[in-house]
């Protein structure tokens, strides 16, 4: 195979059609960072890396890669790492996995993947796209010929079923009963409290869905099926060499890696002569099927995790998504049920600590979300697309120009930020005094403080912070 860079991104699609001449088969494969074009006929790949107005961290990314690829042949001698007009991200962890890893899947017993991890991979989410009301399972065109075999007999195929009772009576045959809500996916734990606003802090889970799989006793979980139970087969120290490598791995990586390995499928555009302009199709492939089904498991494993700290922080919790919590905080003695002292936002954290995870601290502040996806905490960069977040201000009358915390709160927990508080250009003022413009804003490590008319002046001393 040949490879080649070609650095007008824009060109791809005409470099596609010239590829294919309207004769040859080609495939675009549009991936987060580059898109590939291949022509299997003529032996030749054409790698386009992504612009940084498409893609902000793709600048780093690529140099991440062509790091890596370096000192990964310095380890292996494999010649595929010395071409760097080869590599891609993607392509880049698949090798990584195959010769430093060594990750071998040649038996066939270890590419059975289990029916109901694919069918939470797969199914699920297409079930969740279903827009009719109600439907009879005849008119299901989603199922795999697993989840057809599952449902015969114990379902019937002409009885109308809504979307949510269909999920529910599926969760319920896999053994997912009670374990995720219907309207979610095993990917994310998402809750949004009546009324999500107060001073809080937003407590994230560093690397949760990694460190979940490598508490995994192997990478290799064999799925016999419905017959007989699960079971973890050796995996040659697989699991063993990636706890190695983990802390030197960029997280973009780490992210990616998951990703493939939780994948069903590969999704592509093609050329050719009936199809001029680009048709999307994809392969349903899942090669790794014992890392697939771990991976899934793992995954899952987050889910039931965040969904068991969301019932401790109970009415405290303001929104939980994925792998965070923000609760609301207060620095009375005696609290509300809605909100948590410094101190039992610490022993949450233990409690976390001891599920085998690390935490850190994501944003603290007054906050306001008008969704799940959309907010501000603390006067920070706001959580969702800004201008959508603007219009919502305007919408509701929610804004964040007041205070993001009051002293006290950040004397409390001062211990989640690293460093201290920065102060503007003008310099420290002998570290004990700051005049702070009215209406500015400056940033505090994990937040944003704002000054607005009645806070004019910060006393700074000591790490702590008091008006006067």
């Amino acid at each position: 195979m040949n490879y080649e860079i070609n650095e007008n991104y824009y060109t791809w699609l005409m470099e596609a059609r010239n590829l294919s001449q309207g004769q040859h088969h080609v495939r675009i494969y549009d991936g987060h960072y580059t898109i590939t074009v291949d022509c299997p006929k003529l032996q030749k790949k054409l790698i386009f890396w992504k612009p940084a107005s498409e893609e902000p961290k793709v600048d780093k990314v690529r140099a991440d890669s062509y790091y890596l690829a370096g000192e990964f042949h310095k380890l292996t001698a494999k010649k595929e790492f010395a071409d760097l007009t080869s590599i891609t991200p993607g392509r880049l962890i698949r090798l990584w996995a195959k010769y430093i890893l060594k990750l071998s899947l040649n038996q066939k017993k270890l590419k059975i993947y289990g029916d109901k991890y694919c069918y939470l991979a797969r199914t699920r989410p297409q079930l969740k796209l279903i827009k009719h009301k109600s439907f009879p399972l005849s008119e299901v065109d989603c199922f795999s010929q697993a989840d057809l075999e599952l449902v015969k007999g114990r379902l019937s195929l002409d009885r109308q079923f809504s979307k949510e009772e269909l999920i529910l009576n599926l969760d319920s045959l896999y053994g997912f009963t009670k374990i995720i809500k219907e309207d979610h996916s095993h990917w994310h734990y998402l809750y949004l409290a009546d009324n999500p606003s107060g001073y809080v802090i937003e407590l994230d889970i560093k690397s949760a869905y990694l460190t979940s799989l490598l508490k995994e006793k192997t990478l290799f979980w064999y799925d016999p099926g419905r017959e007989k139970s699960p079971y973890y087969m050796p995996d040659g120290g697989l699991i063993k060499r990636l706890k190695t490598w983990q802390s030197d791995l960029p997280k973009w990586f780490r992210l990616q890696l998951l990703g493939i390995w939780a994948s069903h499928s590969s999704g592509f555009s093609y050329l050719d002569a009936e199809n001029p302009m680009p048709k999307e199709a994809q392969d349903l492939i899942i090669s790794h099927g014992v890392v697939f089904n771990v991976t899934h498991k793992a995954i899952l494993g987050v889910y039931k995790d965040v969904a068991a700290i969301a019932k401790v922080c109970g009415k405290a919790l303001v929104r939980s998504h994925t792998d965070s919590v923000a609760v609301r905080v207060t620095t009375l003695a005696n609290p509300q049920e809605d909100a948590m002292t410094v101190e039992q936002v610490d022993d949450l954290v233990e409690d976390i600590n001891r599920m085998g995870y690390l935490v850190s601290c994501k944003g603290f502040g007054y906050a306001h979300f008008f969704d799940n996806e959309k907010g501000f905490i603390g006067n920070k960069p706001y959580i969702g697309q800004s201008d959508q977040i603007k219009d919502l201000i305007k919408e509701t009358g929610k804004h964040p120009y007041i205070p993001a915390a009051t002293p006290q709160l950040y004397s409390e927990f001062r211990h989640w930020f690293r460093g201290e508080p920065p102060m503007p250009a003008n310099g420290y003022l002998d570290y004990r005094y700051n005049k702070l413009e009215e209406g500015k804003f400056y940033q505090l490590p994990g937040s944003w403080w704002f000054c607005g008319s009645k806070v004019k002046k910060w006393e700074v001393l000591n790490a702590k912070m008091d008006t006067y």
